[in-house]
């Protein structure tokens, strides 16, 4: 009995051997530089049930990959990139099984050093030639081996914006102020996102420490602005857009916009300002003479109501009462007013062109002065 127990002992310590040497065959190949071979052997290695637990199988899983996958980039050939994330999986497994670290984990570390730099400089390039949906794999491969690093965060986020996958830019942004990274441009997309969403108040929360973070930031700002427009917040926009403006004093579109934000407050005065100065800089400008001719009208509505009340108490007071259309002082002053409603609406429609809808606008101004003049100066 003895005996027979003795010859399984031997045997089973023998196939032990056996499946060990497949594992042992691989690493000979290897430093012989038969990869082809290596392959072969590793494989075995990787599915056989005695090595398959073993931190230097996959060790050497991912060195022979490694390996495999460099030297695809041999002018010529195509990249096999399927032997790069084969290498990654079996160095990070070497983590999984080694516990606690040791040998192999330390040289899987420098592995995986290697394989980052590979993904980050492969992804750069990728992206470079607008490649953008490789390059994020490879910018996730380089995130999977340093997850705390935020290198691979930040360009992975450059390519999604340029796909404008939102899905991943959340991601992206999300783990990037988990890491405690920030930058102009991510809180600029996080920001953009937020509002495509109508999340305004989230938006704005956003905003504030985006610009308090970076207060010489224009694009921010200028953003910050719009969301303020958005939330119909008049005096908060009126506010940065004076800062932007005085940066920029003759950008008509910032003075465009100041004027259009005291018309929502209903303070035509200082509208008035703003359009004069967008006309100084813009003779024709459409925007601001029609909102000056808009204007104009109302003040010459203004006048006619009091000529209508004027005229109406001088009949009450004699049947024989008819207003001195040249001399009357209320007639004087609309047709003078009525001269700057019609000054404003040339100017609006001299760059109009076949814009229909302008062209109804000016043709209503126009239509009020030949009502005006044939009511009260007729």
């Amino acid at each position: 009995m003895s005996r027979l127990l003795a010859f399984v002992f031997i045997l089973a310590s023998f196939t032990l051997q056996a499946q060990v040497a497949t594992l042992t065959n691989a690493i000979l190949y290897h430093n012989d530089g038969n990869l082809v071979k290596a392959k072969e052997e590793i494989d075995k290695a990787c599915v056989n049930e005695k090595t398959i637990v073993m931190p230097k199988t996959w060790y050497y899983t991912g060195v022979i990959y490694k390996d495999i996958y460099q030297a695809s980039t041999a002018e010529g050939q195509t990249l096999n990139e399927a032997a790069l994330k084969k290498s990654t999986d079996a160095f990070l497994k070497v983590y999984e099984l080694e516990k606690p670290a040791a040998e192999f984990s330390k040289k899987s570390k420098e592995g995986l050093e290697q394989i980052w730099a590979i993904s980050i400089n492969n992804g750069v390039s990728l992206y470079q030639e607008e490649k953008y949906n490789p390059s994020i794999v490879e910018f996730e491969r380089a995130q999977s081996i340093k997850p705390a690093d935020t290198t691979a965060y930040v360009y992975a986020f450059y390519a999604a914006n340029e796909l404008e996958n939102n899905e991943l830019l959340e991601k992206y942004a999300a783990k990037l102020v988990a890491l405690n990274y920030s930058s102009e441009a991510i809180y600029y997309i996080q920001i953009k996102m937020l509002m495509d969403k109508n999340l305004l108040d989230s938006a704005l929360a956003s905003s504030n420490r985006a610009v308090l973070k970076y207060p010489s930031d224009v694009a921010l700002k200028t953003q910050q602005t719009e969301l303020y427009v958005k939330m119909n917040k008049s005096k908060e926009a009126i506010e940065n857009l004076k800062a932007l403006s005085a940066k920029n004093p003759n950008d008509v579109q910032l003075l465009l916009n100041i004027g259009s934000q005291y018309s929502n407050l209903n303070d035509v005065a200082n509208a008035e300002t703003y359009y004069k100065k967008v006309i100084a800089l813009d003779s024709t400008n459409y925007i601001a003479n029609f909102n000056m001719s808009v204007y104009s009208v109302k003040k010459a509505e203004a006048i006619g109501s009091k000529i209508s009340a004027y005229d109406n108490a001088q009949r009450k007071a004699s049947n024989t009462y008819f207003p001195n259309l040249s001399t009357d002082p209320l007639r004087i002053q609309l047709r003078n007013e009525l001269k700057e409603t019609k000054k404003y609406a040339d100017r609006a429609a001299a760059k109009i062109g076949t814009d229909a809808d302008k062209k109804k606008n000016i043709d209503a101004i126009l239509n009020n002065i030949k009502s005006f003049e044939n009511q009260f100066l007729k």
